[in-house]
């Protein structure tokens, strides 16, 4: 099978892009793009990390339900990467870093 292009419609162009600044690192997104979107597409998958026993964490839904996928974005901790939209110097904190189990985690070390 094969896609033709409509001739009478012309291509959409690339969305412009921005700059955002992921753990201290500059990364590129297109502009309007979710921040979870974007994060996935540099390849960043654990945002977080369960604060009881220390599993990472990521987007699952997509639409903000399940709270998965909570980073600190510009200073606010438990900003939803998946309904927000990237914006130019926006600065992403994940906590991808493994906890240290502890009693109160279920862990004995």
């Amino acid at each position: 099978m094969s896609i033709t292009m409509n001739p009478k419609k012309p291509p959409h162009p690339e969305p412009p892009s921005v700059t955002v600044v992921v753990d201290g690192t500059p990364r590129q997104a297109w502009a309007g793009q979710s921040v979870a979107a974007a994060l996935v597409a540099t390849g960043t998958w654990v945002l977080r990390r369960n604060p009881v026993n220390g599993q990472p964490r990521g987007p699952f839904c997509g639409m903000g339900v399940c709270l998965e996928c909570e980073v600190t974005i510009d200073g606010r901790p438990g900003t939803r990467t998946c309904t927000e939209h990237v914006a130019d110097g926006m600065d992403i904190r994940t906590t991808p870093a493994a906890v240290p189990a502890t009693a109160e985690t279920g862990g004995t070390g």
